[in-house]
């Protein structure tokens, strides 16, 4: 008021229920013909969703930054570890260097998935993600995705249940993303119970689904209608341990909803979790 500048502030409002929300207020001072001062002109402007989403976006490059850091650091590691046994090969036998590039292979793979869930992410932001349409079957695509899955996860017991068996007319490569993120998901998220189910079977209006079942952590009542959310992660201590970005999903719900599909969720805490996601049959069917 004593020096005429425009004021701005962001706080927090207590509404009606007792909720506070971020506001921004702003003063404009507005003078006459003669540069007098005539008038304050204020308003208060509810912006709590944006700050929230300003939030959630710096949490996620704090996890960016860290998921990131700990392949590179792995790899560096071991490659300084087989340039040490390379110096020392005559008392080094090769078979010893088979361990760290397993390792490294290991790494450099969850680099690679990294890398991409950030570009899709990018992609789908800018709506250029391009979806390369063909006929295939959905069942035979399970088979061998679930096949490809059990080479790298040999501990794990995948177990499948063609109860149906169809065609759709999709991206194949993007619809084995989505297998593949609920399924590593599935296993990621059940530390002592090694099994997961994964169940074909018909869907109303003419659809297929696909429904993955774990017997791992669950997800919270809460949190389910958000998990499929851009840059959302579910708190609490259970899931600080578990590596990963967190848009997997987000990612999976995109690419099913543009095949005119959906996809759900049923979990309890501690019982672990159904992922179902139903497509558009594209041909004739048969049970």
């Amino acid at each position: 008021i004593i020096t005429g500048e425009n004021f701005e502030m962001e706080h927090r409002f207590r509404n009606t229920e007792g909720i506070y929300k971020w506001h921004l207020s702003r003063g404009l001072l507005q003078n006459d013909e003669y540069g007098n001062r005539k008038i304050w002109i204020g308003t208060n402007t509810e912006m709590h969703q944006i700050k929230e989403e300003e939030k959630r976006k710096g949490d996620f490059l704090k996890m960016v930054s860290h998921e990131l850091k700990t392949p590179v650091t792995s790899i560096k590691g071991y490659v300084q570890l087989m340039l040490i046994m390379l110096k020392e090969r005559e008392a080094t036998p090769s078979s010893s260097l088979k361990t760290p590039l397993l390792r490294i292979d290991s790494q450099l793979k969850r680099l690679s998935r990294l890398i991409s869930e950030m570009l899709d992410l990018s992609r789908l932001e800018t709506g250029k993600i391009e979806l390369q349409k063909r006929l295939f079957s959905l069942n035979d695509l399970v088979t061998e995705t679930v096949q490809d899955i059990k080479f790298t996860n040999t501990e794990h017991v995948i177990k499948i249940s063609p109860e149906f068996s169809g065609s759709v007319y999709g991206d194949k490569d993007r619809i084995e993303q989505v297998i593949i993120n609920i399924i590593n998901n599935a296993i990621k998220y059940s530390p002592h119970n090694n099994v997961v189910e994964v169940r074909i079977h018909s869907a109303e209006n003419k659809q297929i689904a696909v429904s993955i079942k774990d017997y791992g952590i669950g997800v919270d009542a809460e949190h389910q209608e958000k998990i499929f959310n851009r840059f959302y992660r579910t708190d609490g201590k259970s899931e600080e341990n578990y590596a990963g970005f967190g848009i997997g999903l987000f990612i999976a719900k995109e690419i099913i909803e543009r095949h005119n599909g959906i996809i759900t969720i049923e979990s309890k805490k501690g019982k672990g979790s159904i992922f179902t996601f139903t497509l558009p049959l594209a041909m004739e069917t048969k049970q």
